[in-house]
């Protein structure tokens, strides 16, 4: 809850009385996320890069963990989590720069994208 805006979180805390609730959970509630995953027969998300950060509360592993066992799949411009409980695909070329892989998203997500899903039929 103090990440890099912490500060602002403790000051207002303190000094407003300010609750601090975790920001996944907060956007999950207005978006009616549980009831949507409620229908859902799949779910796919996606992030820049899963790391360890991300099983710290960022948005992909805290949406698994209201996914209710649904098939979920995370497409990854890198992935550094090598015990995932779920399926990540990296969408970012091997060997391709940092530069030409953001210039390139589009048309890498579109490939990981089919590429995954035509080699699980």
């Amino acid at each position: 809850g103090s990440g890099a805006g912490g500060g602002i979180a403790a000051g207002s805390v303190f000094f407003l009385k300010a609750e601090m609730i975790k920001g996944t959970d907060y956007i999950f509630s207005i978006n009616g996320i549980e009831d949507k995953i409620k229908k859902a027969d799949l779910i796919i998300t996606g992030e820049g890069k899963t790391d360890i950060q991300s099983k710290e509360g960022k948005v992909v592993y805290s949406l698994y963990e209201k996914s209710l066992g649904k098939p979920f799949i995370a497409f990854t411009g890198v992935n550094e989590i090598k015990d995932s409980p779920f399926k990540i695909v990296e969408v970012n070329k091997k060997g391709e720069s940092l530069k030409k892989s953001i210039r390139n998203t589009k048309k890498n997500l579109e490939e990981a994208i089919y590429n995954y899903f035509l080699s699980i039929k």
